[in-house]
């Protein structure tokens, strides 16, 4: 869970990250040029990032509630890949 907050923290924060580094490389001050809609851009290109993240990758298939999870494996030379199998199968 720490690691999904903290990518989800990384999205939001890159959009202002790379315009500061931008403002460093014009080297000019920053409170002189700081323009608000920038900002505001930057900020809400972060959350849709977020969201978006969010949404994609939460959509993931669950397993059931007290399912075994069984690791990929070869089987007669083939490989069998990761799967759940449900609490009536064990």
């Amino acid at each position: 869970m720490l690691r999904v907050v903290l990518i989800q923290l990384a999205l939001f924060l890159l959009p202002f990250a790379v315009f500061v580094l931008w403002r460093l490389l014009r080297r000019r001050q920053m409170r002189d040029g700081m323009n608000v809609k920038v900002l505001f851009f930057s900020a809400m290109a972060g959350a849709v990032l977020s969201i978006a993240f969010l949404i994609v990758f939460g959509q993931g298939d669950a397993a059931p509630p007290g399912a075994r999870y069984v690791p990929p494996h070869m089987e007669n030379g083939t490989y069998v890949p990761g799967r759940f199998l449900p609490p009536e199968d064990r």
